[in-house]
């Protein structure tokens, strides 16, 4: 971990990365923030939420991010930094802080948003008409979480806590095309860019399952670090990063072989929940729940200016680093 950058609030819910690498994007439960990637600095307070945030995905276009809440979508401009519409779906409407998973589809045109709760639903939404246009169910054993959408936008996998189960929808007709069992409590997914293999992150039993998506196999348990969560992956498909909540630490796994390569520890912030890779592949944003956000990987390039007679004042750039 390369160094912290201080935020002002508590307890992040996740990050998300302009897919042009120029801006990040981190959830507090009652807060957003924005990032510049480049001189990974605070940028400012995109805006304040009326209820809990939980989610956040960029558009493929990089010019929005949508943000989950208990009671609406909320649509930031990412060139302004400022909310810009607001889409009203329902992700649990109860105390329960919902919902837990927010996905995209490649064309930036539908969302799907789990309904965190025992027997919730995924809700798929037409962003421009800003309206839920079907909704997939599980029964009232399962809670849905992670969502990831296939490369091709064909399918879509959810994580169902309760089943121990994931499972693939067409995004064509909305119909159950398979159902895999994983390991206990599957909770982040994360699919290779070229469309071939699956990873699932399992809290329940500290593992990784590896879902080969020709054959449908599902691989023997990864052992990671304690409550694996997050889930991210480099745009070349080698290696796949997880966010180990119980354990303050970052499992890397290498996709050829499968097996975990190197595991970070040492991180100041406690109980890291989700890590988003940028697209150069060699650094990444590591949020958990603290104050601020880590940059992980490197190098990176640290600028130190003086300011001031004599002695003056000296601070650096990136912020957050000890000199």
């Amino acid at each position: 971990i390369n160094f912290t950058i201080p935020l002002g609030d508590y307890g992040s819910k996740g990050i998300a990365i302009t897919p042009n690498g120029r801006r990040a994007f981190v959830i507090f439960p009652y807060s957003i923030r924005m990032i510049d990637v480049i001189r990974a600095e605070e940028l400012g307070l995109s805006a304040y939420t009326d209820n809990p945030s939980q989610a956040i995905v960029a558009s493929p276009d990089s010019r929005r991010v949508y943000v989950s809440t208990s009671q609406e979508i909320l649509v930031v401009d990412t060139g302004l930094n400022e909310i810009k519409d607001r889409i009203q779906a329902n992700g649990g409407n109860t105390s329960e802080h919902n919902p837990q998973g927010l996905a995209i589809t490649p064309d930036g045109k539908r969302l799907l948003l789990a309904d965190n709760r025992l027997g919730g639903g995924v809700s798929v939404i037409d962003i421009e008409n800003k309206s839920v246009t079907n909704t997939l169910s599980f029964g009232t054993s399962a809670t849905p979480y992670g969502i990831a959408v296939s490369p091709d936008g064909l399918f879509a996998y959810i994580a169902l806590h309760g089943l121990d189960q994931v499972r693939k929808y067409s995004l064509k007709t909305y119909t159950l095309d398979a159902t895999y069992t994983v390991g206990i409590n599957p909770t982040g997914l994360v699919i290779l860019p070229d469309n071939s293999k699956l990873y699932v992150s399992n809290t329940g039993d500290n593992t990784l399952r590896v879902i080969d998506l020709a054959s449908g196999l599902v691989s023997a348990p990864i052992t990671v670090g304690i409550q694996p969560k997050g889930l991210a992956v480099t745009p070349d498909g080698a290696r796949v990063y997880t966010a180990n909540y119980g354990s303050d630490s970052i499992s890397i796994i290498d996709t050829t072989t499968d097996i975990q390569s190197t595991q970070i520890t040492g991180n100041d912030n406690q109980d890291p929940i989700a890590v988003s890779i940028l697209p150069d592949g060699h650094r990444g944003y590591l949020t958990s729940a603290s104050y601020s956000v880590s940059l992980v990987g490197g190098p990176a390039t640290l600028t130190i200016r003086k300011s001031g007679e004599g002695f003056g004042t000296v601070t650096s750039s990136p912020g957050g680093i000890s000199c």
